[in-house]
């Protein structure tokens, strides 16, 4: 698999309203020019597609302040 493959994949995946997370090496930034995609965590399929193997790492951009952090945010917003 080529690193543009797979950046057209998050891409798309971005495009839908979703978020990734855990696909990048070394927890940098999406943007940062040392960046490495983390190849384990896609796939391709016998007809050719990318796919990721972790579904979890896209989510709706909704979903980020569930559980642990909205509980944080909260109790910050009720003091």
């Amino acid at each position: 698999m080529e690193d543009a493959e797979i950046v057209k994949l998050i891409q798309y995946i971005q495009s839908k309203g979703y978020s990734m997370r855990d696909y990048l090496k070394d927890f940098a930034e999406h943007d940062a020019p040392h960046a490495e995609i983390k190849q384990k965590q896609f796939g391709r399929a016998s007809d050719g597609k990318i796919y990721l193997i972790d579904p979890g790492c896209a989510y709706l951009q909704t979903e980020e302040k569930t559980g642990f952090f909205k509980r944080i945010l909260e109790k910050i917003r009720n003091r």
